[in-house]
């Protein structure tokens, strides 16, 4: 396999630490191509970097791993070591979390399609569900009510004026998405969830400006509007605990002298 083109395009130089060509040339022989490889310093690294940062400035932050960026159990159970939380968007995920030994608490259920199972296991486990419409409110109470448990709650905003912070097509705050409950609809979710204190355990407020976010005021003003939501929970004696601005971090592939090249 050491002859074959493709295994000669691989530079060892450009390989992360402790990953060696031959052990490569090794890998693809046993497993054939296309190979995935990754590098589990490299990841537990990066991992603690978000930990050390977060702890620095902000103490009571929870860093979730987004497990549909790479659901591979091996990469899974060094986030889990390393302490960081999951975002999770299916009950597939979330169970792959719960095996790599993410503490439930620190889970957050995303989707917005969620199925009833996936909602029940999430209320059983104690995770934190983000809500993303007025039905999907009344579905998760009634499942709370129907087992008699509490569901730790976000609610999920969109219709948020952020248009140009993101690509069109990947924009999933804005006037036009499936995801999260439509601002003016935000007073109506509020008052039902203080109606319902004994199965709503409210946190809080959820958004995603998109996801390659290149210029950070994105989440500047995207905090703008969250303090505005604190307001108005506070009008129905709702206190916000956590506020959850997503992610979406753009990936550096190429240098600029490259980008500029093929432009």
């Amino acid at each position: 396999m050491s002859d074959s083109p493709r295994s000669r395009q691989i530079d060892s130089d450009a390989l992360p630490q402790g990953i060696e060509r031959d052990r490569l040339d090794d890998l693809v022989a046993e497993y054939g191509l296309p190979l995935h490889v990754y590098s589990e310093s490299a990841i537990r690294d990066t991992a603690r970097d978000y930990v050390d940062t977060a702890a620095h400035c902000y103490p009571n932050a929870l860093i979730a791993f987004a497990v549909k960026s790479n659901p591979c159990m091996g990469a899974l159970r060094v986030v889990s070591d390393v302490g960081l939380g999951a975002d999770v968007d299916s009950i597939y995920e979330f169970e792959a979390a719960e095996r790599a030994g993410i503490d439930p608490h620190k889970i957050i259920s995303n989707g917005c399609g969620k199925s009833d199972s996936y909602i029940a296991v999430t209320i059983d486990s104690g995770a934190i569900i983000a809500i993303d419409s007025l039905a999907e409110l009344d579905v998760v109470h009634g499942i709370a009510k129907a087992e008699d448990r509490v569901a730790r709650v976000l609610l999920r905003v969109s219709g948020l004026p952020l248009t140009g912070y993101t690509s069109a097509d990947q924009t999933t705050a804005g006037l036009w998405t499936k995801f999260g409950i439509a601002r003016d609809d935000m007073d109506d979710a509020l008052q039902r969830v203080a109606s319902n204190r004994d199965r709503f355990e409210f946190l809080g407020f959820s958004a995603h400006v998109g996801t390659q976010i290149c210029n950070p005021s994105g989440f500047m003003r995207l905090l703008d509007f969250m303090c505005a939501l604190i307001t108005q929970a506070q009008s129905h004696d709702l206190k916000t605990t956590m506020i959850d601005i997503g992610g979406g971090f753009p990936v550096d592939f190429l240098e600029l002298e490259e980008w500029e090249s093929i432009k």
